[in-house]
């Protein structure tokens, strides 16, 4: 089970406008990591946050991240969410609760963010990593239903609590 924490919290308010549109399915509440690209761009990963992608290597290279080590951003910088879930729980919730803070409205991040955010509409989904072999994820075909899912349905914690392994 996964610990309800500050960016949980259903009052917490962000300054990406469209995070609070009635039937969003990506409040601050609900940051999932996604593979993303534009056109004629390299994979790379990305948080959906209301109808926009905020793009983890643009973001990396903007703004300042006092409470984030580097090495957490580095491997969703370079478009590999394999090599970050390696790195454990406490990497995710430590990158979680930044980027939560960072998408805060009246974060002082605000600014150098905005401009790294891209429209999901504008940018082509993919498999946002590979999900090893697992008997829990195996059965009855859950392994091919969560892998063709981009954006919401394969959050970091979701490998963890299916036994998912990376690769």
């Amino acid at each position: 089970m996964i610990a309800l924490d500050e960016t949980h919290d259903p009052a917490r308010r962000s300054w990406v406008a469209s995070a609070h549109a009635p039937g969003c399915d990506f409040p601050i509440q609900n940051l999932p990591f996604g593979r993303m690209r534009g056109a004629d761009e390299p994979w790379r990963i990305g948080v959906a946050i209301g109808d926009q992608v905020l793009d983890l290597r643009l973001a990396a290279e903007a703004a300042r991240w006092a409470e984030v080590p580097r090495e957490l951003l580095a491997p969703l910088a370079a478009g590999d969410l394999n090599a970050f879930m390696a790195l454990g729980a406490d990497a995710a919730r430590t990158l979680r609760r930044a980027l939560s803070r960072a998408l805060t409205a009246g974060a002082g991040a605000a600014p150098a963010l905005a401009a790294r955010h891209r429209p999901q509409a504008r940018v082509e989904l993919g498999v946002p990593c590979a999900v090893g072999e697992s008997p829990r994820l195996s059965h009855g075909g859950l392994r091919d239903r969560v892998v063709a899912m981009p954006f919401p349905a394969l959050q970091f914690h979701f490998a963890h609590q299916t036994g998912a392994t990376a690769l």
